[in-house]
C-alpha cells in the first residue's frame, strides 16, 4: 500500500507534509491496519490472541466464528476512520484523479497467467476459510497447504529462488513475540498480573471493555503491539473468568485498544510510513487524536450492543 499512496502523492505532484499528502499515506496506513480485525488472518497479534484465550476459555476461536464476531463491526470502523481523515485533512486545493487513475490503470497491461493464479488460489483460501466449521481444519495447515501448492509444476508461482529472498529473520522475531504468551501461562506470571489488574479492570460488562481497551492504549506507549497482546491477553482472559465475564469479547477490546496510535514510534508499520516523509507529524497526530476517541465511542456504542446481541455477553 505504501508505494501506491507515494504514486499517487507523486502522480498528483501533492507536496509532502501537505495536508492532501498527509491524508494520502494515513489511509493507506488505515487501509491495512482497519479491516485486519474483521478477519481471524488480519494479523500474527490476531491469531496468537485468539489461540491464547481459546486456551484458558477452553473453547476453539474458528476463522468463520471470528468474522461472525466483528467482520461487520468492523468494516464499518474501517468508514468511521477514513471519515475522520475526509474531514481533518481537506486538501488545500480540489484535486482532480480519476482522469490519471484511469490513464495509469490502462497502463498496466492485461492480466497476466500468474496473476490468474494467484486470483484463484486466493479464492480457494476465502472458500477454505469461511468453511472451516464444515470441514474443521485448522487456518494455519490452509495457509501452508496453499504455499507448498504454489511450488508444483504448471502452477510454478515459487522457488527456490524467491523463497530464498524471504526475511526469514522477521519471522523469528514474530515466532518469539508470540512465545511471551505461552511462557506466561507455564510460569503462573499470567495468574499473577491478573490478580493484580483485577480491582482496576473489573466492573460491569461496559466498564471492563472500556477499562481493557484503556490498559491496551497505555500499553501501547512502551511495547508493540504484538508483544503487548503476547503478554496480557492471558492475564486479562483469566480477569474476565475470575469476574465471570466471557473473556473474548474482553480480549477483542484489549486488541482494539492496542490498534490506537498516537506517536509513530508505537507500530512498526506506521513508523515504516511516516518514514518517506510525506506525513505532517501535526496531521498524523490531529488525525489519529480524534481515532483514538471515537475508538472508545465505537465500543460502547457499536461493538459492545452487536456482541451482546450476537450472544457474546449473558
Amino acid at each position: 500500500m505504501t508505494p501506491i499512496a507515494i504514486g499517487i502523492c507523486q502522480a498528483l505532484d501533492l507536496p509532502a507534509k501537505s495536508r492532501a499528502a498527509s491524508g494520502v499515506m494515513i489511509t493507506a496506513f488505515f487501509a491495512v491496519t482497519n479491516p485486519a480485525f474483521s478477519y481471524l488472518t488480519g494479523g500474527s497479534h490476531i491469531i496468537m490472541a485468539s489461540g491464547l484465550v481459546a486456551k484458558v476459555a477452553g473453547e476453539t476461536i474458528s476463522w468463520s466464528q471470528y468474522a461472525y464476531y466483528n467482520w461487520l463491526i468492523f468494516t464499518l470502523w474501517s468508514f468511521i476512520s477514513l471519515a475522520i481523515v475526509l474531514l481533518m485533512l481537506k486538501p488545500e486545493k480540489e484535486i482532480q484523479a480519476k482522469e490519471l487513475i484511469n490513464q495509469r490503470y490502462k497502463e498496466l497491461g492485461p492480466v497476466t497467467v500468474d496473476e490468474k493464479k494467484v486470483a484463484g488460489l486466493m479464492g480457494v483460501i476465502l472458500i477454505a476459510l469461511v468453511t472451516d466449521k464444515i470441514h474443521n481444519v485448522d487456518a494455519a495447515w490452509i495457509f501452508m497447504t496453499i504455499a507448498a501448492i504454489c511450488f508444483l509444476p504448471k502452477i510454478d508461482l515459487m522457488n527456490n529462488e524467491k523463497l530464498g529472498k524471504v526475511k526469514l529473520g522477521m519471522i523469528f522475531f514474530i515466532t518469539g513475540t508470540m512465545a511471551i504468551g505461552s511462557a506466561a501461562v507455564a510460569s503462573g506470571a499470567g495468574s499473577w498480573l491478573a490478580k493484580t489488574l483485577f480491582p482496576y479492570l473489573t466492573g460491569s460488562e461496559l466498564y471492563t471493555i472500556l477499562a481493557v481497551w484503556f490498559f491496551g492504549v497505555m500499553m501501547n506507549f512502551v511495547l508493540t503491539p504484538l508483544a503487548a497482546a503476547a503478554s496480557f491477553t492471558v492475564p486479562i482472559a483469566e480477569m474476565a473468568i475470575s469476574s465471570g465475564i466471557n473473556p473474548v469479547p474482553i480480549v477483542y477490546a484489549l486488541l482494539q485498544g492496542l490498534d490506537q496510535y498516537l506517536f509513530p514510534y508505537e507500530y512498526a508499520l506506521l513508523m515504516f510510513i511516516y518514514g518517506f516523509g510525506y506525513i505532517s507529524l501535526k496531521n498524523m497526530i490531529k488525525v489519529l487524536a480524534i481515532r483514538i476517541i471515537l475508538s472508545a465511542v465505537f465500543l460502547a456504542l457499536i461493538a459492545y450492543p452487536y456482541w451482546k446481541f450476537v450472544g457474546l455477553f449473558n
